[in-house]
């Protein structure tokens, strides 16, 4: 069967369209890097259409040819390669093939934004699904928001439409646009570069829901959120993650649509007294003011709250002079957590750390106030398992969670208590790495080796200690203490180490050998 026989485009979307037909049209094989700004995607998208164009370009016994630091090509006959071109090129319009998983995503979004209940056919309409589809769909998607704490009514005759507070509506949407955007083919992305985008953009024609997402996408203007975010960091003398600012001018983007939608939120009276006595509710009024002038309608106290709330709660690199206000209540409760992380690793020097003071402040007060406010943020949590060497410090972070709820009633959740555990080896290493006036580096294979060596570890280890190349035949003769750092190529005599604290590397230093360094200082 011939490729124009065939119904082959109905199996590609129109972005791996443009992409099979760059490839057929090129007269040579073309860079990752090249397909990626061209057809403006980003390298998880690219692997993602080349692997799905790869297996559909299998079934006409064609392929894709990628050829590391050379390009990819597609590998077929001439006839083919005509063929393909004039299939393809003769196709304005192409079936839109989601996966079970962006239908999903798809009607989650639907029925969080919908002002309305929203019919099961309405909904297959919208998907161009059958009944049977839909509802499976619906089942999952239900499954998810339970999970975060909406509830979904079905009642005959009236169709489906969830039920949540408008504070927890608004934070599903910011955190469902978030996730979604970390999957391996993202259906929404948020980036610092191109905003918030839609990848099936393209392909909005071809179902309605599709149609549906990109015009509400269209009107949460995260662009404009992020300048005001960049002004918000220049008035409070700080700033926050990158991530940060990202998710911050999302879910602003998102509440400055739902305020001029009317979709408002409410507040207590003795929260919105204490947040008006904050020095950062001045801040919150400037960017609600650029709010209002995207509509006619006004903020209430309780939205300025709202963006109050945002600022306290986002994880951020440094601190602000902003904080005077909020801190207070804090500075005894840190006092105590640093005396408690001083005593387990017995150097009392570590009570006074000034970086440890900062970043137990910078992660302490927006994990308490999260709790207080009850604004998540989880995907902004990194949570990474530790390991059982980590067994010491993740003891004592327990007990900073506890002491933390019995002086300030906060009840932090187990997700925090990693934060804690890798500051205090943050300050261990610190502070091990100040003792080391010298690091020793043996290396004999010779003076370029050793000093490509020594400038990898000043990279990695800056602060480490001084560098200094040792001669194998010349280590005898040096007395190494217990605070000694010898980082070697070749193994060493026991008898010339058994009191220093050595490494063996690769004189290349690989990753691995930069983890066990790490380990060392610990």
């Amino acid at each position: 069967m011939s490729v124009a026989e065939k119904n082959y485009t109905t199996q590609l979307t129109s972005r791996q369209r443009d992409l099979l037909l760059l490839l057929l049209e090129a007269k040579q094989p073309l860079q990752r890097s090249e397909l990626a700004e061209r057809l403006n995607l980003t390298s998880r998208q690219l692997n993602y259409d080349l692997k799905w164009v790869g297996e559909n370009l299998a079934q006409d016994q064609a392929s894709l040819n990628i050829m590391p630091r050379v390009g990819i090509e597609v590998r077929c006959t001439p006839a083919q390669r005509r063929q393909f071109i004039e299939k393809f090129s003769s196709a304005p319009r192409v079936q839109l093939v989601l996966s079970g998983k962006q239908r999903r995503q798809l009607l989650i979004f639907a029925l969080l934004t919908a002002k309305n209940p929203i019919t099961l056919e309405e909904l297959q309409r919208k998907i161009l699904a059958s009944r049977s589809t839909v509802i499976k769909d619906l089942d999952q998607c239900e499954a998810w928001l339970v999970k975060h704490g909406v509830t979904l009514d079905r009642k005959p005759n009236f169709g489906f439409q969830c039920h949540a507070a408008e504070q927890l509506r608004r934070q599903v949407l910011t955190d469902m646009l978030w996730e979604g955007g970390q999957h391996a083919d993202p259906l929404i992305l948020v980036n610092h570069f191109h905003g918030l985008q839609l990848t099936l953009a393209n392909d909005r024609s071809s179902l309605p829901i599709v149609n549906e997402v990109f015009t509400q996408l269209s009107k949460w203007q995260i662009n404009k959120s992020l300048v005001w975010v960049s002004e918000a960091e220049k008035d409070l003398g700080g700033r926050f993650s990158d991530d940060a600012v990202l998710y911050l001018a999302l879910a602003f983007a998102i509440q400055a649509e739902r305020v001029q939608a009317g979709w408002l939120i409410e507040l207590k009276d003795e929260l919105l007294t204490w947040l008006r006595s904050l020095n950062i509710w001045q801040i919150a009024i400037r960017i609600g003011a650029q709010y209002e002038l995207r509509g006619s309608r006004k903020l209430t106290e309780a939205e300025i709250a709202w963006i109050c709330m945002y600022l306290l709660c986002a994880p951020r690199n440094e601190g602000w002079f902003y904080e005077v206000d909020v801190l207070g209540p804090f500075t005894n409760l840190v006092d105590e957590m640093m005396q408690l992380i001083a005593k387990t690793y017995g150097i009392e020097r570590l009570s006074r750390d000034r970086m440890l003071r900062e970043g137990l402040i910078n992660h302490l007060v927006p994990a308490c106030l999260r709790q207080r406010f009850g604004l998540h943020m989880l995907p902004l949590l990194a949570n990474t398992a530790l390991s059982a060497d980590y067994a010491n410090e993740i003891a004592t972070a327990q007990q900073m969670i506890t002491l933390v709820h019995t002086r300030s009633g906060d009840q932090l959740p187990e997700h925090e208590r990693n934060g804690f555990a890798q500051l205090m080896r943050a300050a261990y290493i610190r502070e091990h790495y100040d003792e080391a006036q010298q690091v020793i580096v043996v290396c004999p294979s010779g003076m370029v080796t050793a000093q490509l060596l020594v400038a990898r570890l000043k990279v990695y280890f800056p602060r480490l200690g001084n560098y200094r190349i040792v001669p194998l035949r010349e280590l005898d003769a040096m007395a190494l203490g217990a605070n000694q750092i010898v980082i070697t190529t070749v193994a060493l005599p026991e008898q010339l180490i058994k009191h220093a604290r050595v490494m063996q590397v690769h004189p290349m230093l690989l990753p691995i050998d930069i983890e066990h360094i790490t380990h060392l200082m610990t």
